[in-house]
């Protein structure tokens, strides 16, 4: 009896270890949608509260987003091996509902891109990005505090992009009626290797000539009139370069498995205990 019962007791004991480490989840891998309904699917990674979807790890995959007017917030967490569509298939299919009106923010994503179609209104704050493509009549966006490698326009117009960090091209291709003002380009001074800063402002005395559009037989310069001269602190790309956070610890999550076998462990104590004591009232 006592052998038995110095047994259960030890399987308790090992048990209690395995509940007391935290189980290390992995990185999400494979296709996520934010479906048009509100739902997530591909991941359980995304916490959903309201209109706000927050990253709560690295994620890999592609993000699909068919819903509008919400908010991506990547909390400085990274998405991996893909990008964020929010053309919804409007390519392949013309009659699906144009996306608009989505903020993402505080994401660093690794090496793909956004890409929208038709739509707008949408906000880019805090981010890296390695590129952007508007195509369609996408317009009234914003891209601030992000680092972009390269922007496209197809179509698209209307933009906003000021205090950014841009290390490469801005890409127009027949109309474009948006602003840059106040980014850094990476190549400012390759490119104009007489630029000198304005008064301690921190502007370059040259504009930043970025693109030509030819609209007929005028050719149309797009230029960045107040250029920086260093690089815009960015608070994602200063706080945590690589977008991999370290929150604070959550509670750990049980498994069925470690938690059944305590309830059985506790159970089997308490039989015997039980049994010794009515073994005892009887002799």
């Amino acid at each position: 009896m006592k052998k038995r019962l110095a047994f259960v007791v030890s399987l308790i004991f090992l048990t209690s270890l395995v509940v007391s480490v935290p189980l290390i989840k992995g990185q999400t891998v494979g296709n996520i949608i934010i479906n048009a309904d509100g739902s997530v699917a591909g991941t359980n990674s995304i916490q959903q509260v309201g209109n706000t979807y927050a990253l709560k790890a690295n994620i890999s995959g592609n993000m699909q987003v068919q819903r509008s007017s919400i908010v991506i917030d990547g909390a400085g967490y990274s998405l991996n091996q893909g990008g964020i569509d929010l053309t919804n298939g409007i390519g392949q299919n013309p009659t699906h509902p144009t996306i608009n009106n989505v903020t993402i923010e505080n994401l660093y994503i690794e090496s793909g891109g956004i890409g929208t179609n038709g739509g707008g209104n949408d906000t880019f704050y805090n981010d890296y990005i390695p590129s952007i493509q508007f195509l369609g009549d996408c317009i009234n966006n914003n891209i601030t505090f992000c680092s972009v490698a390269a922007i496209s326009f197809d179509y698209g117009g209307n933009a906003t992009i000021t205090e950014n960090n841009l290390t490469g091209n801005i890409l127009v291709w027949l109309s474009f009626g948006g602003i840059a003002d106040r980014n850094y380009w990476s190549d400012y001074l390759t490119k104009y290797p007489n630029a000198a800063e304005i008064d301690n402002s921190g502007i370059g005395n040259q504009p930043y000539v970025y693109a030509t559009v030819q609209n007929y037989t005028q050719t149309i310069y797009c230029q960045d009139n107040h250029p920086l001269m260093k690089p815009v602190a960015i608070p994602l790309m200063g706080s945590n370069p690589l977008g991999t956070s370290t929150p604070t610890p959550a509670v750990p999550e049980f498994s069925l498995l470690v938690v059944i076998p305590l309830i059985v462990g506790i159970l089997s104590v308490v039989v015997i205990l039980r049994h010794r004591k009515t073994t005892s009232l009887s002799k």
